[in-house]
């Protein structure tokens, strides 16, 4: 088993120094006058200690001068004070704005889970996409906030591809008192290889009761199938 972290895939990190465009269109950091390189295709999180809030959009450019990191747009103006991280990724995941455009406003959504006292194992989320034959289903940046916790908890990301609502376990982590309580998960490619539905299910596990239901959030920022 394996925790898997965000700190690999940060480029740069702070907090807007001053407020984006009136658009939702950029933000700006004081921090970054003089940065090189122009962050194109990158991704850009705001609020990425709060899963219940966060935002995640594409990178444009960067203005070296002022600071200033130009977005696809965000749902509001980026005002000052609001920490954000920049995140390197994979060239495929490049076209987000294109992606969001073709899912609509769903693209970003969040989930509260009131994880249950008790050691069972528990579902906390169970996504159902349906496609066409031969068509890839994509679930991209899970960000799970595991502040509430307090006990080691096991979570379980599982899959229905060889047998539909039948989940099985791919991915295994073990979060510990005193681990960072936000986790990222990359995205889960699904081929749908039939028109029946394939889908994706998270499990919570506690390995000690913790007493007293606690909540769990849960974001999905992009959802999209070609």
């Amino acid at each position: 088993m394996r925790d898997i972290r965000l700190s690999p895939l940060v480029i740069h990190e702070g907090v807007t120094t001053a407020d984006g465009n009136v658009g939702g269109t950029s933000f700006i950091d004081a921090s970054l006058i003089g940065a090189l390189g122009d962050f194109q295709h990158t991704l850009a999180v705001l609020n990425p200690g709060n899963v219940a809030s966060v935002a995640v959009r594409e990178t444009i450019s960067l203005n070296s001068v002022t600071g200033e990191v130009t977005t696809t747009a965000f749902g509001a103006q980026v005002l000052a004070g609001t920490p954000y991280v920049i995140l390197a990724v994979p060239s495929e995941m490049a076209s987000i704005a294109s992606i969001l455009a073709a899912v609509g406003a769903g693209a970003v959504m969040n989930t509260t889970y009131n994880h249950p006292s008790g050691v069972a194992e528990q579902i906390a989320l169970t996504l159902t996409l349906t496609s066409g034959v031969g068509n890839v289903a994509e679930f991209r940046n899970f960000w799970v906030d595991l502040s509430n916790l307090t006990q080691n908890t096991i979570i379980r990301f599982k899959h229905d591809q060889v047998t539909p609502a039948t989940y099985r376990t791919f991915e295994t982590l073990r979060w510990k008192v005193g681990d960072d309580p936000a986790l990222y998960i990359p995205g889960v490619h699904i081929p749908v290889i039939a028109v029946t539905p394939r889908g994706l299910q998270i499990t919570v596990q506690s390995e000690v009761a913790e007493g007293a239901a606690r909540d769990i959030y849960i974001n999905r920022s992009v959802r999209y199938q070609v």
